[in-house]
């Protein structure tokens, strides 16, 4: 499952590459979050460090139960 989404990913940038806005657009997103554009391209790396065991970390943290907050609006 993570191995599929990291390929897709690592597709679509290789072929996002080739286009100026694309390539323009990941140094600015790089230079403005990481502050280093040259980390531009670094994201296809560090997401195939991730396991299936972080991820399940992750959401044992975040998703459980003491952590949802559900808030019910009704329109009037």
């Amino acid at each position: 499952m993570i191995s599929n989404y990291i390929t897709q990913y690592e597709n679509s940038d290789i072929l996002g590459s080739y286009e100026s806005t694309n390539i323009s657009s990941d140094l600015g997103i790089a230079e403005y979050y990481l502050n280093d554009y040259n980390k531009a391209y670094i994201m296809v790396n560090e997401y195939k460090k991730i396991t299936q065991d972080d991820l399940k970390r992750v959401a044992a943290k975040y998703f459980s139960e003491e952590q949802v907050q559900v808030i019910n609006i009704k329109p009037e």
